[in-house]
């Protein structure tokens, strides 16, 4: 993000909570994207979809912020192919052990932190089963405090026992100390 101003200032307006504003501003970097932008890293697609989505949801238009976490997730996720695929040609000895094992999956802390949002606007949208399975599909070396209280939070609100536990002792062993899910809330953990 260093290196594109139209960029920071959408993450500035994000980060002041001036939502309206991040949305204009991103929906004009979208529409005024340049083809050639690079699909991750800084000043990419995939970082000008995310800062749109994270100001779509700070508007609370939860559902329009989950289709922009998704296309964000598959530019990735293309972007990562891409790369394997010139990095396949550089060497050609290397090999995957299946074409498609990493394509669906989690594989970097920015995937597990959109993976983190998309879960946060199911759960705004009530939909807490494709919230446990948007979360569930993080790693659990990948999953961050925010996520696993998240994910208990959903698991306190829909009833399901082993789940929490599952989730208190991985909270555990990434905080070094105890994870309390205390309480039942309409909406757990969901806004932050």
């Amino acid at each position: 993000m260093a290196g594109d101003p139209d960029a920071n200032a959408s993450a500035y307006l994000v980060a002041q909570e001036l939502y309206v504003s991040a949305e204009k501003l991103g929906a004009f970097l979208m529409c005024s994207a340049v083809p050639d932008l690079p699909i991750t890293g800084p000043g990419s697609q995939t970082e000008s979809l995310t800062l749109y989505a994270d100001a779509l949801f700070g508007k609370g238009e939860y559902q329009r912020a989950l289709s922009y976490y998704k296309q964000a997730m598959q530019r990735r996720k293309v972007g990562s192919h891409m790369d394997l695929a010139s990095n396949k040609r550089a060497s050609p000895g290397r090999q995957r052990s299946s074409p498609t094992s990493g394509f669906a999956a989690v594989s970097s802390e920015e995937e597990a932190m959109l993976k983190f949002k998309e879960g946060r606007c199911l759960v705004a949208l009530d939909d807490t089963s494709a919230a446990i399975r948007a979360l569930e599909s993080v790693p659990p070396p990948l999953r961050s405090l925010r996520l696993l209280l998240l994910l208990g939070g959903v698991y306190v609100s829909t009833g399901a026992a082993r789940g929490r536990v599952r989730v208190n002792r991985g909270g555990q062993q990434r905080a070094g100390g105890s994870v309390f899910l205390a309480g039942r809330a309409a909406r757990p953990f969901g806004a932050g």
